[in-house]
C-alpha cells in the first residue's frame, strides 16, 4: 500500500520558547491578589498518642494531642492505633472494630429521630480465618487497626457532608435537642471453656469529629473608619436599618443606621470581627438616644406625651452621656431542624459578645439647635468575638441547620417612655474553625 505525503500528519514543531517554570513564590514583577490555604494543609497532624485502659485491654491511638481527653479527627481523618491485650489470649476467637457516627434529633412536634451517618465494621482477627495447622493459632497480644472517616453520607437519597461533633439542648417550648456523635467500638469475643458458649467484651471509645474549614480571605488590618473605607471600600459590606419613632413627634425623627462589616462575611472562631455603626438623624433624635436628661417625652405623671411639647435645649452640664451604651452587639446562632413532613423547629442562642468604646461625646454643634432639621451623625467602632467554648462553625446536614448572625440592638434610655422604639438588626455570617492564613 502506498501512502501519499498529503495524508501524513503534520510535523510537530516545538515552540521557540520553552515552557516557563511555575512557582507559588512571587516573581519581582508579580502581586498576589488573593489566596486561600488548601483544606488538607490547614494544620499538621499532631504527633502524640492517646491511651486508655479497659481492664486488661488498652487502646492506643496515634496522631493525637497528648493533653487531649477525647481523641479528635479532622476531615478524612485516619483513625490508626493498636489494641493491646494483657491477658491470656488462647480462648479469644474473634476481634472486631467498628467506626460509626449517628445524628439524634428530638423535637416537640416530630418526636425522636436517629440517623446513622455511617458505620465501618471489619474483623481485626478471627480464629476461623487463621491458617489451619495441627496447633490452633492464638490471638496476638497486639493488633493494629485503622479506619477512615468518610466525607459524606446519604440521607433520604441525597448526599450530605458529614456533620461535626455537635450538641445543642433547648428545653422549654418549642423543645429541641440535637446530638451528632462518633465512636470507635472494639469487640473481643471469647469461647467459654465448655466449648459452645461465648462472651464478648465491648470497648466503646467516644471520638470527636472536627473537620477544618477556613475563610477564603483574611480581614483587613488597615485603620478603622473612616480612613479604611476610603482606602479599601471593597473590603467592607454595608447593611442599613432604621430606629423608628413611636409616633409623630415635632422635633424627633427616625434614626438612619448603617452597619459596616468585612465583606468576606466568613470568620474563624478565633477572629476578632470589626463592626462600624453610623447613625444619622436630627440633633434632637440623637440626643434622645445617647444623652440622659429630664425627658420632655414623659409628663410628671409618667404618661407618654410625645406630642405635647418640643424637646428643650439642655446645657452641656445637663446632658450627661449614658453610663450604659444604647448599642448592644453580639453573635447569635440559630439551630433549626427541618422535619421530613416539612415542619421546622428552631431556637436561638448567644455565642459571642461585642465590645465598643465609651459613648461618643455629647452631640453639640455650633449653629445647630434641636429644632433644626439638619442631619448629624454618630459613629462607633466595635469588635465582636466568639465565646471560647464554641468549637463548631455553621453547617447543614440531613435537616439539621446551624447558622450564625451578627445581631445589633439599639435600646433608647427609658425605653418605655422614649419617643424612639427599640430595634434589632441581624446580619447573616458564616463561622469556620480556622483563622485565615495566607500561603506566603
Amino acid at each position: 500500500m502506498t501512502i501519499s505525503a498529503s495524508s501524513l500528519p503534520p510535523l510537530y514543531v516545538p515552540p521557540c520558547q520553552p515552557t516557563p517554570c511555575y512557582s507559588e513564590e512571587l516573581a519581582y514583577d508579580e502581586t498576589r491578589l488573593d489566596a486561600a490555604p488548601r483544606t488538607g494543609a490547614l494544620s499538621a497532624l499532631p504527633t502524640g498518642i492517646f491511651t486508655k485502659a479497659y481492664g486488661p485491654a488498652t487502646v492506643v491511638l496515634f496522631n493525637q494531642d497528648s493533653a487531649a481527653n477525647i481523641p479528635t479527627y479532622g476531615k478524612r481523618g485516619l483513625v490508626r492505633g493498636k489494641l493491646i491485650i494483657a491477658q491470656e489470649t488462647d480462648h479469644i476467637c474473634e476481634v472486631t472494630a467498628r467506626l460509626e457516627g449517628r445524628m439524634e434529633i428530638t423535637t416537640a412536634g416530630a418526636g425522636a429521630q436517629t440517623t446513622k451517618t455511617f458505620s465501618n465494621s471489619y474483623s481485626l482477627w478471627s480464629a476461623a480465618s487463621a491458617p489451619s495447622s495441627t496447633t490452633p493459632e492464638s490471638c496476638p497480644e497486639t493488633i493494629d487497626f485503622e479506619s477512615v472517616f468518610p466525607m459524606t453520607f446519604t440521607y433520604n437519597g441525597e448526599e450530605h457532608p458529614l456533620p461535626p461533633s455537635f450538641t445543642a439542648r433547648f428545653p422549654g417550648a418549642p423543645s429541641l435537642f440535637a446530638n451528632c456523635t462518633y465512636g470507635l467500638t472494639l469487640s473481643i469475643t471469647k469461647e467459654r471453656r465448655i466449648g459452645f458458649l461465648s462472651k464478648t467484651k465491648v470497648i466503646h471509645l467516644q471520638i470527636e469529629y472536627r473537620p477544618q474549614t477556613s475563610p477564603p480571605s483574611g480581614l483587613s488590618r488597615a485603620p478603622y473608619f473612616p480612613a479604611q473605607v476610603k482606602v479599601a471600600p471593597q473590603d467592607w459590606i454595608q447593611t442599613s436599618f432604621e430606629v423608628p419613632r413611636r409616633c409623630s413627634t415635632a422635633n424627633v425623627k427616625s434614626i438612619q443606621c448603617r452597619v459596616f462589616i468585612p465583606s468576606v462575611r466568613v470568620f474563624g472562631l478565633a477572629d476578632i470581627i470589626p463592626v462600624h455603626l453610623e447613625l444619622a438623624s436630627t440633633l434632637a433624635s440623637l440626643r434622645e438616644l445617647v444623652l440622659q436628661a429630664p425627658s420632655a417625652s414623659t409628663s410628671s405623671s409618667g404618661q407618654n406625651t410625645f406630642d405635647s411639647a418640643p424637646l428643650p435645649a439642655f446645657s452641656a452640664a445637663e446632658l450627661e452621656p449614658l453610663s450604659i451604651s444604647p448599642l448592644r452587639a453580639y453573635l447569635s446562632r440559630m439551630v433549626r431542624f427541618d422535619a421530613p413532613d416539612g415542619k421546622a423547629t428552631w431556637r436561638m442562642q448567644r455565642i459571642g459578645a461585642g465590645t465598643f468604646p465609651p459613648m461618643p461625646p455629647a452631640v453639640v454643634q455650633e449653629g445647630c439647635t434641636c429644632d433644626d432639621p439638619c442631619a448629624q451623625t454618630l459613629d462607633w467602632n466595635g469588635e465582636i468575638c466568639v465565646d471560647g467554648a464554641v468549637r463548631v462553625g455553621g453547617f447543614s446536614a440531613a435537616g439539621l441547620v446551624v447558622r450564625d448572625f451578627i445581631t445589633l440592638e439599639i435600646v433608647p434610655p427609658h425605653a418605655t417612655a422614649s419617643p424612639l422604639k427599640t430595634v434589632q438588626h441581624t446580619i447573616p455570617i458564616r463561622l469556620v474553625t480556622e483563622t485565615y492564613t495566607p500561603s506566603a
